[in-house]
């Protein structure tokens, strides 16, 4: 569905973290969203489209199909740019520097568990 998609709309008032956000980041897809919640967080104006309104989404759904192919290429880098910080390799060194494991005890637990033997999910 992402791939033959424009972009994804994310309203939600409830939202948590939205992983469906940074997975439409990893196919090149912006968001359109109010920003609300943990949304905020992870939305910016290289790779989401911010509205205040629903009555805001058609113009913003039409600017986005009407954008010129430079312009959506950029907006397509920096949305797969972002997603590569959630990559699990990076989420994985983030929590081992700030937990101070060092690099042999990462590679001993690394053999020990196939999650964190992060080579194998690139």
């Amino acid at each position: 569905i992402y791939n033959k998609s424009l972009a994804m709309i994310c309203l939600g008032y409830d939202e948590t973290f939205c992983l469906n956000a940074i997975e439409s980041f990893s196919c090149g897809l912006p968001i359109i969203t109010f920003g609300y919640t943990a949304v905020s967080e992870i939305s910016n104006k290289n790779n989401s489209i911010l509205v205040s309104s629903f009555d805001e989404i058609p113009k913003q759904i039409l600017r986005l199909n009407n954008m010129k192919t430079a312009a959506r290429t950029k907006l397509i880098k920096n949305c797969i740019k972002f997603s590569k910080n959630y990559y699990l390799r990076n989420l994985i060194n983030i929590w081992f520097k700030s937990l101070n494991i060092s690099e042999s005890k990462l590679a001993r637990l690394s053999n020990m568990l196939p999650l964190l033997n992060y080579e194998n999910h690139r």
